[in-house]
């Protein structure tokens, strides 16, 4: 919370254009930030945004979530959103797409993209290129927008991805240009937009036999059945459990 606090301030004013009132102070010095813009801006208006100093625990209105409207970022953190748009980690999908076009997210995007290089050269060296391209090549569980799923395509190691929400989340971009292959191309690519479950394995049984390795990076609610799935089968597997949902795995 600290870090996208101090994200949001980077590149705005104070009144206008979005941002907050610590802007061009440290992180964690949070004075009023209610400053969100004028009314009917993209960032939501000057009701939005906490109003609780030196704490990032919004109560009212708030910070998370931002929904466009005057009650601001989520109507606090412990308040229900105003609207009943989904929301994909906290934003809607026209919240992302706007939000990735910004300073902050072109700067997200790339660190996204250098984190998934990186996890694909550590299982090139770590495996082979060989044996990931064997079967049906590694599955990214939870990879929308395809960041590493792009990674290892670039390399010619094929990749699918299995996510409920691919497509849905306006997070897209060109650092993850999954749309230059699909399930016919050299390497193959696919998506499964479902969860990664028993119910998925005895649906996709051949693919999931053929699967080289699995990938699940912050992946909440699949990170248990992946490591299942990986000690079951003897899979090699690289998994991250989301460090901001310890109710999904502890």
């Amino acid at each position: 919370q600290q870090q996208q606090q101090a994200q949001w301030c980077a590149g705005y004013s104070e009144q206008g254009s979005g941002g907050c009132c610590q802007c061009g102070q440290t992180p964690g010095n949070y004075k009023q930030y209610d400053q969100w813009g004028p009314q009917g801006a993209s960032q939501g208006d000057a009701s939005g945004g906490c109003n609780q100093s030196s704490s990032y625990a919004c109560n009212n209105p708030g910070w998370n979530n931002y929904n466009n409207s005057q009650t601001g970022w989520n109507n606090g953190c412990a308040g229900p959103p105003p609207c009943t748009e989904p929301l994909y980690s906290g934003r809607t999908r026209a919240q992302w797409e706007w939000w990735i076009t910004t300073p902050c997210g072109i700067q997200w995007c790339q660190n996204k993209r250098r984190e998934a290089d990186a996890v694909a050269d550590w299982m090139v060296a770590a495996w082979g290129e060989e044996y990931l391209r064997s079967g049906t090549g590694v599955v990214d569980v939870g990879g929308e927008p395809g960041w590493v799923a792009a990674a290892f395509l670039e390399r010619g190691i094929p990749c699918s991805v299995v996510d409920p929400s691919w497509g849905l989340t306006g997070k897209a971009n060109q650092l993850a240009p999954v749309w230059q292959w699909n399930h016919h191309s050299h390497p193959r690519f696919q998506v499964f937009k479902h969860e990664f479950d028993n119910q998925f394995c005895r649906n996709n049984f051949g693919f999931v036999r053929g699967i080289s390795a699995i990938v699940s990076l912050y992946g909440d609610e699949a990170t248990e059945p992946c490591l299942q799935y990986a000690a079951m089968s003897q899979k090699p597997a690289f998994i991250i459990a989301c460090n901001e949902c310890p109710r999904f795995f502890p």
